[in-house]
């Protein structure tokens, strides 16, 4: 068993298993992506499912909910969406919580041209 004696060796015990390590890992999680969304472990964002959070948010947005793209504020952190399909229709969001998803991709949200606040931390976000 190797103990760790300093910060600095830690960096090179890291990289002992180096790319075959690395390729291992990927894998692992790609599988773990792949078996949560065959069992519809995340979440699609589509207009139906924006119009349920609204109403579950707030009574008041009951009423409104039917018109997704007059809707200014909305939070779906923590609900784990992977996609961001059905957010094109809300052109008018202005503030987007989104916090602690699985989100990689974000170019559905082109449309949604007036956004100030998105908020995309503990995400996997691809550049």
């Amino acid at each position: 068993m190797t103990t760790v004696r300093n910060a600095a060796s830690l960096p090179a015990l890291v990289q002992c298993g180096g790319k075959n390590t690395l390729l291992y890992h990927r894998k692992k999680e790609t599988d773990a992506v792949k078996e949560a969304e065959d069992t519809g472990y995340f979440v699609t964002v589509d207009q139906e499912f924006i119009r349920e959070c609204l109403s579950r948010q707030n009574e008041k947005n009951a009423e409104k909910a039917s018109e997704v793209e007059n809707v200014h504020f909305l939070a779906l952190s923590r609900l784990h969406v992977r996609h961001l399909d059905g957010l094109g229709a809300c052109r008018n969001l202005t503030v987007l919580l989104l916090a602690k998803n699985f989100i990689a991709r974000i170019d559905a949200l082109a449309p949604c041209s007036h956004l100030l606040k998105l908020d995309l931390h503990g995400n996997q976000v691809i550049h």
